[in-house]
């Protein structure tokens, strides 16, 4: 798969249209896709999804 077949999959698979990322130019295999993938979801549950216990009770004394 090229670099561009890994974006268009990617989008298609994490269901978001305009996914966009830096991925290295060269040919990526089925399993390296799959890889891919679970990195970018641990990487949202990780650091986008749990932003709000991050500042959890900061923003309330704004």
């Amino acid at each position: 798969m090229t670099k561009t077949e890994v974006i268009q999959r990617l989008q298609k698979d994490l269901k978001i249209p305009r996914f966009q990322a830096y991925i290295e130019d060269k040919e990526y295999s089925e399993e390296r896709v799959q890889t891919t993938k679970k990195d970018f979801e641990a990487y949202f549950t990780n650091y986008v999804s749990n932003v709000s216990a991050d500042f959890e009770g900061v923003l309330e004394n704004k």
